[in-house]
């Protein structure tokens, strides 16, 4: 069995599935019908496009086999993964290889892995889809390490009932959102995504963008970042240098103060970057004096480091490294996180209370 990973667009404009094996030079789209490039893939529901994408997947591998499979959807939110989740682990996928991610987190994985010279500045994306068209942008800090990236959108970028619009005005419609975009910036490259620019309507809008920049057309760029970002979860594809923050991820890494020797230091549990609905984690670790544990909040772009002390009130007096504890951090919302506490004790001699800490900490 071949190793390969699934990226799936589930969306109401029109669902695609990708997959990726490795040493292959991109994801390849799957079509729904043999022998053409018709790549939208029909659903009324994600258990009805579960079913197609497995029955089209069959002659490269089962689906539950995939080593991870992303799912691309326009908004993400716990609800959305807990439905997600459900309908995937009905179709055989092992929980842990499910994930979601924004179109715009997609959008970006796909920027990331072309060449250098595509994202050598901002990228702009145009979507024309259910008769509104919209733009964003994908800006890069590229004097950090990691480079870090985002997607600005803005209300004022779209269209809304761009079919009820004759061509010319269509036309110069969108040739002035681009003037507002593109306005004091720098832009490489621009994608144009939907089947509202199949016709060439817009041949003066083409024009402006074209002037110096790189302009591509197509339908499955949200799958195929999906498929990329599978690719660096599963391990299969070295993780390209770059740290998305979108407006469900955390901006900060969640660590732990530990002593290491002589030495203090912060073990990190949660990395920034993470989907807040899925930042969560937990270990055990042993009080070193103080009935105090401190979890630290460090954000990566300027503010200052946050560090807070959870008093464990009422915890029986132990010796030094006596005390055995299991944390969990999870956050409740993008900037809320819960910290949970319990006294594990330390075998035989000192007996677990079951006493338990939590406190919610708004970052």
């Amino acid at each position: 069995m071949e190793q390969f990973v699934v990226g799936i667009d589930w969306s109401a404009a029109g669902s695609q599935v990708s997959y990726w094996r490795p040493g292959s030079p991109e994801p390849e789209s799957l079509s729904a019908v043999v022998g053409e490039e018709q790549y939208e893939i029909p659903a009324k529901s994600l258990e009805e496009l579960l079913k197609k994408a497995m029955r089209l997947l069959r002659p490269v591998e089962r689906l539950s086999q995939a080593e991870a499979v992303v799912f691309s959807v326009e908004q993400a939110d716990e609800e959305t993964l807990e439905q997600i989740k459900t309908a995937a682990m009905r179709a055989g996928l092992r929980e842990e290889r499910i994930h979601v991610q924004t179109h715009a987190e997609s959008f970006c994985a796909y920027v990331m892995h072309q060449s250098r010279d595509i994202y050598s500045h901002q990228v702009a994306l145009f979507s024309h889809a259910e008769g509104s068209l919209k733009g964003a942008m994908l800006i890069l800090n590229q004097r950090r390490l990691p480079c870090l990236v985002r997607v600005e959108e803005q209300e004022d970028w779209q269209i809304p009932d761009m079919e009820e619009l004759a061509q010319e005005e269509r036309d110069a419609y969108f040739a002035s959102l681009i003037l507002r975009m593109f306005e004091q910036r720098v832009v490489s490259a621009v994608y144009l995504l939907g089947h509202g620019f199949e016709e060439r309507w817009y041949e003066n809008s083409l024009k402006l963008l074209c002037a110096g920049r790189r302009v591509f057309a197509g339908n499955n760029l949200f799958a195929k970042g999906a498929c990329y970002r599978a690719a660096e979860l599963s391990g299969e594809e070295a993780p390209t240098p770059y740290l998305y923050f979108g407006n469900d991820k955390i901006p900060c890494n969640v660590g732990i103060c530990v002593v290491n020797g002589q030495r203090d230091g912060v073990e990190v549990l949660i990395p920034a970057g993470v989907n807040w609905y899925e930042a969560k984690a937990e270990c055990e670790a042993l009080l070193y004096d103080k009935p105090v544990v401190e979890i630290v909040f460090q954000p990566l772009q300027g503010e200052s480091v946050l560090k807070e002390s959870i008093l464990l009130d009422g915890l029986p007096e132990r010796p030094p490294r006596a005390t055995r504890l299991r944390v969990e951090v999870a956050f409740t919302k993008k900037a809320s996180c819960r910290v949970q506490i319990w006294d594990l004790g330390f075998g035989e001699l000192f007996p677990a209370t079951n006493l338990k800490w939590e406190e919610e900490v708004d970052v």
